[in-house]
């Protein structure tokens, strides 16, 4: 009897470490997806907020320059000329 149940209780223990070691693996590999996608979030919004602040003072400045503009006239024209010519 002695001879079935010693080697029955190895392998059931063998299962169970097999099991306890697997999980263990999932909950790591779980933990290192979690941490990326945090990083990846918080890089994510930080970007966000950059391009905010960028577009923000990119159409201050178009809201300014249409209104520098539509006061002087010959300043127009010559913004136009250097727009037209000397940007590509």
């Amino acid at each position: 009897m002695t001879r079935i149940i010693l080697p029955l209780l190895s392998l059931l223990i063998a299962i169970i470490m097999l099991g306890v070691n697997y999980t263990y693996y999932v909950d790591e590999k779980l933990r290192v997806v979690n941490a990326e996608l945090v990083r990846t979030r918080k890089v994510k919004d930080s970007l966000s907020d950059e391009i905010f602040v960028l577009k923000t003072e990119a159409a201050r400045h178009q809201i300014a320059r249409k209104e520098i503009l539509k006061r002087y006239p010959n300043i127009y024209a010559e913004y136009l000329l250097f727009l037209e010519t000397e940007t590509e």
